[in-house]
């Protein structure tokens, strides 16, 4: 598994030039992720993708283009990703995420079924944490409203 939480952006000037910003500015282009697929080996099992990234299932200048940050990462042969399709406020993408890799890590859940049991968890007005859910975390769950559209449906999985 490998997961992103960082901010993406993505290019007018056509899919190619968006790209995740990394820390300490450093940026991972799409062409990139799709130049290492080049040196992949076909045998080599492919594995989970997490974005939790604004934007990374998104593209600005091309309607009904299919490449995205997180297609990028299927063509690079991961077996799923999870990414957004529009700007998701942190603190709800945090509670998002954070239900997502438990359901897919402790219950086994394919991550079709973990994201969208993590989605209906947050539209839940009596939700209840996890006890492995951190207090901070807990707490903002309890406090925040959450079933605003923008806080849980902008998230998509691809792949299998």
């Amino acid at each position: 598994m490998l997961h992103l939480g960082c901010h993406g952006w993505v290019a007018s000037s056509g899919p190619g030039q968006s790209h995740l910003m990394l820390a300490e500015g450093e940026k991972l282009p799409l062409d990139a992720i799709l130049r290492q697929a080049r040196d992949r080996p076909v045998s080599a099992a492919g594995g989970l993708v997490s974005l939790a990234a604004c934007r990374s299932d998104l593209t600005a200048a091309e309607y009904d283009e299919a490449l995205t940050l997180s297609t990028a990462f299927l063509a690079a042969d991961a077996v799923s990703v999870v990414g957004s399709r529009w700007e998701i406020p942190d603190s709800a993408t945090s509670l998002l995420m954070f239900m997502f890799h438990l359901r897919v890590a402790r219950y086994h859940d394919s991550p079709r079924d973990a994201l969208r049991l993590a989605q209906l968890w947050l539209l839940n007005p009596d939700r209840e944490p996890p006890d492995e859910m951190p207090g901070e975390l807990a707490q903002r769950a309890c406090r925040l409203r959450l079933r605003d559209i923008t806080a849980w449906a902008g998230f998509v999985h691809q792949g299998q």
